[in-house]
């Protein structure tokens, strides 16, 4: 830390006293309590219901519906551009992020849209209205890690984001099962959704409001100012940068794969051989279950990070991730001649949830803490770019695998009484999962060395002793 002359008070690197970072922190951490619903809304199974059940979109339209959003990826490049040239991120935030939440009254006025469009012209209002509000995320939400750099402390970034994860999951898991409930009593009527999605709008504005109290302090402007055509290149020039992003795209590919599709399989009839679940049933199995591990390893992660650096736990979380697609391969309700293996499921989404904040938190400290200074907003625009291109990928490339192996489900010389066109995604995903690490990962020039194995022991000794503890 530095000191500031004439101030009772040192300061961080970023600028800021003790006691404004505390100020902030419980800012940004209420902040996310209101953010964390709006995506628990936005991107669950009361979305993926909206979609399959209430407008009835078949899969490969589902998945392009669900690429829409990461598509628009490529603005968090204009946006690195505005911030950069003017050294404020906080005023880009705070208007396009809040514009962003509010463009879901657009879904939420769908059972009017289909009065006045019909089904196929509310159906593209709803994708556009989703695609110019990951364009204004992207845009104005570039800058937001660089903010957050310089105000959360480097000794403390893992813990911290960890516990402000727990808190948010927990908002989560009320905003789901809530909604869930209301989707399956109502049995997914129109104003069910208008009104869970009214609600995601507001409670996504409150998230970025609160962010008004917390001071940015404004980072010098650099007097040669950047053009767009080094904000596109700077990061690419980075050898590290390089195969970091080869890595997370194809990653990224296969778990876009698998996560978009895991709820139309749920909801799919079993005489389809789906899951054959309600939203209430998907959601406590696949979303709460999962995210209730999650709440109670993800600061553990946090401390696995600064501890032994974000290799070492990217390392468990995506050695653990490759088995995930083979659990749901294996997933089946019974029927003639073959058992039920349902209960697979909570065991799957579990594991899940225990393993997977290995990858969430790895990734969060390596915007926060592993980019250069100089230009971080490119390379945090290009890393976002990346992942958002290959999620949009994975989606569109799942709801065309999708659609071709449903077609052809009946050339396959053998395969399972109880075999679905899902089950055949998640195996394509699984060989690409495989192929990411096994060809890319050890390539990546992260801080950690520490086997998997060992961050495995670590967290279970983390998690129990602590709960000892504190018993």
């Amino acid at each position: 830390m530095a000191a500031v002359s004439g101030s009772a008070e040192r300061v961080w690197d970023g600028g800021y006293t003790p006691s404004q970072v505390r100020h902030a922190l419980r800012f940004i951490t209420l902040a996310w309590v209101f953010g964390a619903a709006f995506f628990a809304i936005t991107t669950g199974p009361a979305f993926a219901s909206f979609l399959k059940q209430y407008l009835q979109v078949d899969d490969l339209r589902y998945g392009l519906i669900m690429a829409a959003g990461p598509a628009a990826s490529l603005f968090w490049f204009l946006g690195s551009y505005v911030v950069e040239r003017s050294g404020r991120a906080k005023p880009l935030f705070m208007w396009f992020v809040t514009g962003h939440r509010l463009l879901w009254l657009v879904p939420a006025a769908t059972p009017l849209l289909l009065r006045f469009v019909g089904r196929d012209g509310a159906i593209w209002l709803v994708v556009a209205s989703i695609f110019v509000s990951a364009a204004a995320a992207s845009f104005g939400g570039v800058g937001w890690w660089v903010w957050m750099s310089t105000i959360v402390p480097r000794p403390i970034a893992g813990r911290y984001f960890g516990h402000r994860a727990r808190l948010g999951l927990l908002s989560m898991l009320t905003s789901m099962v809530i909604v869930s409930l209301l989707v399956d009593r109502f049995h997914g009527r129109g104003f069910v959704y208008a009104s869970v999605f009214t609600a995601a709008a507001l409670c996504g504005a409150a998230d970025i409001l609160l962010f008004l109290p917390i001071t940015e302090k404004p980072r010098q402007a650099p007097k040669a100012q950047p053009t767009m055509a080094e904000i596109l290149v700077i990061p690419w020039r980075e050898p590290m940068f390089r195969v970091v992003s080869a890595y997370l795209a194809t990653a990224t590919v296969s778990y876009a794969i698998t996560g978009a599709f895991l709820f139309p399989f749920c909801f799919a009839p079993v005489r389809e051989h789906g899951l054959g679940l309600t939203v209430v049933q998907t959601t406590a199995m696949v979303v709460v279950l999962p995210q209730l591990m999650t709440a109670w390893c993800s600061p553990t992660w946090g401390r696995v990070i600064d501890a032994f650096g974000p290799k070492s736990a990217l390392r468990a979380g995506a050695m653990a991730a490759i088995t995930l697609p083979l659990w749901w391969m294996l997933l089946h309700r019974g029927g003639p001649g073959y058992s039920d293996w349902i209960w697979l499921l909570p065991v799957s989404t579990a594991f899940a949830g225990l393993t997977v904040p290995g990858i969430d938190q790895a990734l969060a400290y390596m915007q926060l803490r592993e980019f250069p200074v100089e230009r971080r907003t490119a390379y945090t625009a290009a890393f976002q770019v990346v992942i958002g291109l290959s999620a949009m990928a994975g989606t569109s490339a799942g709801g065309v695998m999708a659609k071709w192996f449903q077609a052809h489900m009946t050339s396959l010389p053998w395969q399972p009484a109880w075999l679905s066109h899902y089950h055949l995604v998640f195996g394509v995903a699984l060989l690409i999962r495989l192929g990411a690490f096994v060809f890319l990962f050890a390539r990546m020039p992260l801080q950690g060395r520490v086997g998997a194995v060992q961050v495995y022991r670590w967290v279970l000794h983390d998690l129990f002793s602590r709960r000892r503890q504190a018993t």
